[in-house]
């Protein structure tokens, strides 16, 4: 057995307290009526000291039932199919050294870990998969439903994870069109979480890359993870922390590429996004793939625990019904007792 509500078990709490205010209340009973003597106390009108007990034991075992009614106890298992309906996501996470750049705080890679992180939570009922990428791409997490195994996977995702520098969006699309190809997936999206900026980026790549996804029937949904005016990039040496440099040995500044994303997103039927302050890329992307018309995604066994609470509600219930019965009973005054007491 288990419960639903186990919190409310501390109601429990109330039976000492009930059982503690009757005893007083028995007790000061008793001495109120030693104050009239022994033949009024015979006389005084109500219940006898079996049918009180008896009153006061139902109402205190109603409450231990309620109580137990309250934390819905569960047993006994139910099987059900249940055909899941949604939408495939793949959450492709840049991993080149600039997402290191702290132009967004705390880093790009950690404000892009906790977007994806956030999204996840909103997700529930979708199939999700991350593709990590940078020069080249691979599925860190195929798509699954086990949203709790995707986070744990997030979590590992960190700059160098490819061992490929750049930010090659070619590759990742390519990746992550294998990857809903293998669950032969039909409503697409990708979240892409990049500062899009690459070495040598022309917009023939990003038409390209458009090209791809609409071939697979993906919507591009990427999210800036920087800024335009971008930042420096840390490194660490033998010497200790430094900043990344280019062959003159200046330092190299990193810079959202918002035009190429944007156009991205334009060409795939999606929307570009821009990290804020106050989450309104979340709350976009959440509104945008909610808007996804989804499809079937296969179906699997709910396993659901049988409510039992109806039991101990029917029976305190009962026990409250007895205890009315069981109040106050009127006995007929005799002739002697009319007259009043002498």
């Amino acid at each position: 057995m288990r419960f639903g509500e186990p919190s409310a078990l501390f109601l429990l709490l109330l039976f000492p307290l009930g059982a503690a205010l009757v005893l007083l209340a028995a007790r000061r009973g008793r001495r109120g009526l030693a104050r009239f003597g022994t033949r009024a106390a015979a006389l005084i009108e109500g219940d006898s000291r079996a049918r009180r007990r008896f009153r006061d034991l139902l109402l205190l075992g109603a409450v231990l039932l309620l109580a137990t009614a309250a934390a819905r106890p569960q047993w006994g298992r139910q099987e059900q199919e249940v055909t899941l309906v949604g939408v495939d996501i793949v959450l492709a996470m840049d991993t080149s050294f600039s997402m290191d750049a702290r132009d967004v705080a705390p880093s790009r890679m950690e404000r892009a870990r906790y977007i994806a992180g956030e999204l996840l939570d909103r997700m529930v009922g979708n199939r999700v998969g991350i593709v990590a990428f940078s020069g080249t791409a691979f599925t860190q997490c195929p798509l699954t439903h086990d949203l709790g195994a995707v986070r744990t996977l997030l979590a590992g995702i960190a700059t160098g994870a490819v061992e490929s520098p750049g930010t090659n969006l070619a590759a990742m699309i390519e990746e992550a069109a294998r990857a809903f190809e293998r669950q032969e997936s039909r409503h697409r999206v990708v979240v892409l979480l990049t500062d899009g900026q690459q070495d040598d980026l022309r917009v023939t790549e990003i038409a390209e890359v458009a090209r791809t996804a609409n071939e697979h029937d993906i919507v591009v949904l990427p999210v800036g993870v920087g800024t335009p005016g971008g930042a420096t990039i840390p490194a660490d040496s033998d010497s200790g922390p430094t900043l990344m440099r280019d062959a003159a040995g200046s330092p190299i500044v990193s810079r959202l590429d918002r035009a190429a994303l944007a156009e991205l997103a334009a060409l795939t039927g999606g929307v570009f996004f821009e990290v804020s302050a106050d989450d309104r890329e979340i709350e976009g992307l959440t509104a945008r793939i909610g808007g996804i018309e989804g499809g079937e995604l296969g179906a699997q066994i709910s396993r659901r625990y049988r409510e039992q609470f109806w039991i101990p509600a029917a029976l305190a219930a009962g026990a409250i019904t007895a205890a009315g019965f069981a109040g106050p009973s009127r006995r007929r005054r005799s002739p002697v007792s009319r007259g009043g007491v002498s």
